[in-house]
C-alpha cells in the first residue's frame, strides 16, 4: 500500500523518495501560524499545571507512551503539538543521538519552553514552531 500524501510538500511514505527535513517547513518564530485548533499562550502555567493535574505521574504516562510506541535506537520521530516538549524529549532519549526527534508546535512560548527543557535534559531533541496543517 502507498501511504502518498502531497508530494510536492512531504514526500512519500512508501520508500520511494525521503520527506524533506522539518527545516523545509520552518515558520519564523515571529510569524503566528494559522491552524484550525486552539493555541495555548501561557506555556509555564501550562506545564505545572499538568504536572499537578497529573498528580505527580506524567513522567511515568510519557514512559508508557514511549514504550508502547515502540521507539528504539536510531528513530525518527515527529511530535506534533508537542507542547512544552515532555514527550518529545523522553522519546528523543530513547533514540539516542543516532536518532533524530523533532518536536512542533504553534505556540512560539511552549517551542521556547521545549527547547530550554532539551537543554537542560542534555537530549538533542529539536523544537521548531509548526502546525499540522502544514504537514
Amino acid at each position: 500500500m502507498d501511504w502518498t500524501f502531497d508530494d510536492r510538500r512531504m514526500g512519500s511514505l512508501s520508500g520511494m523518495r525521503a520527506p524533506p527535513r522539518p527545516e523545509d517547513h520552518r515558520i519564523p518564530a515571529n510569524t503566528m501560524p494559522h491552524t484550525e485548533g486552539e493555541m495555548v499562550r501561557w506555556a509555564r502555567l501550562y506545564d505545572l499545571g499538568t504536572t499537578l493535574l497529573s498528580f505527580g505521574r506524567l513522567a511515568a504516562l510519557h514512559r508508557t507512551m514511549v514504550e508502547l510506541a515502540g521507539i528504539s535506537l536510531r528513530e525518527r520521530i515527529l511530535d506534533v503539538g508537542c507542547g512544552p516538549g515532555r514527550l518529545a524529549i523522553m522519546a528523543g532519549a530513547v533514540a539516542g543521538p543516532a536518532g533524530e526527534t523533532c518536536g512542533i508546535d504553534p505556540a512560539p512560548e511552549m517551542v521556547q519552553l521545549a527547547r530550554r527543557k532539551a537543554a537542560q535534559a542534555g537530549v538533542p531533541v529539536r523544537f521548531e514552531v509548526g502546525v499540522i496543517e502544514a504537514l
